[in-house]
């Protein structure tokens, strides 16, 4: 059986994330129980074979980010928490949280953030 996934969050995710729950805090929570649940259900579940389907609501983004939204509950605003799935050490690296206002910008500094840590840069550049 192969190690459980386990979660680390940038520092700019900590940031993005603070200032995006202070103006919609039921959608952050919303979205970030949905992260728990892809963590659990999905990476973590060992009846899942490798090159699972993804869920409806976690999206690829290109350069190997994801982004989980907040789902359809209530009237909630769109908000995606962006991710990068390191398959070597087995850690979801959270990277960016925003709303469709900023949606091109996070989806840039997401890539920016994966090439950096591919070209061995790692996360030291947040």
């Amino acid at each position: 059986m192969s190690p459980a996934w386990e979660l680390e969050s940038s520092e700019e995710f900590e940031r993005t994330f603070r200032r995006c729950r202070k103006r919609h805090e039921a959608s952050c929570d919303a979205a970030l129980t949905r992260l728990q649940h892809f963590h659990v259900r999905w990476l973590n579940n060992p009846h899942l074979a490798p090159g699972f389907h993804l869920p409806g609501w976690v999206h690829p983004e290109g350069k190997g980010v994801l982004a989980v939204d907040q789902g359809t509950k209530g009237n909630l605003a769109a908000i995606r928490l962006y991710l990068y799935l390191d398959h070597p050490s087995r850690r979801i690296w959270l990277l960016r949280t925003g709303d469709k206002q900023s949606q091109y910008a996070d989806i840039a500094y997401c890539h920016g953030w994966v090439e950096r840590f591919k070209s061995g840069h790692g996360h030291a550049h947040d």
